[in-house]
């Protein structure tokens, strides 16, 4: 026997014994302990329970005191969690100013104009040039306006010049 199956009670070495001889799928289908894909579900359960307990912290806030933080936002639009702080102390509350931010009716903001309204806004105001590029001698880029595409005159590939 090995130094590992040795170490084992002798219950644990017959098990161990009987799973080599009879191979996983017969062992487990004479001993109903459930298959791998159970005891992985099983496994992912505890870890999951594990990881998401409670570690204490800060209290929970009342669910009074958040539905009052809420109306007051509601309320007033133009209060910021500042405000709504200091009438909260006012009155008698002891909360921090984060968690009335955090408890704040969020506000979405109307959405920016897309590029059609953008474009329908500004396009007497834009101006567009095709530019000509060459490069000189000392490897400079000098830029000039293109001839073949001036505004109004037709270019190689306009539909006047097409047969």
């Amino acid at each position: 026997m090995t130094s590992s199956a040795q170490a084992m009670s002798g219950e644990r070495v017959s098990r161990y014994a009987a799973y080599l001889v009879m191979g996983w799928q017969s062992y487990h289908r004479d001993h109903p302990t459930g298959d791998p894909c159970s005891w992985h579900r099983a496994g992912f359960r505890r870890y999951w329970r594990w990881k998401s307990r409670s570690l204490g912290g800060r209290p929970q806030i009342d669910a009074d005191l958040r539905a009052l933080i809420r109306r007051m936002s509601v309320d007033n639009p133009l209060w910021g969690a500042p405000r709504i702080h200091g009438e909260l102390l006012k009155l008698g509350f002891e909360v921090a100013q984060s968690s009335v931010a955090k408890y704040m009716v969020k506000r979405h903001a109307p959405p920016s104009q897309g590029w059609r309204i953008f474009l329908r806004n500004h396009a007497p105001e834009i101006a567009a040039m095709d530019l000509f590029v060459a490069p000189t001698i000392g490897f400079d880029l000098l830029y000039r306006p293109d001839p073949d595409h001036a505004a109004g005159s037709a270019g190689p590939h306009s539909k006047e010049m097409l047969p």
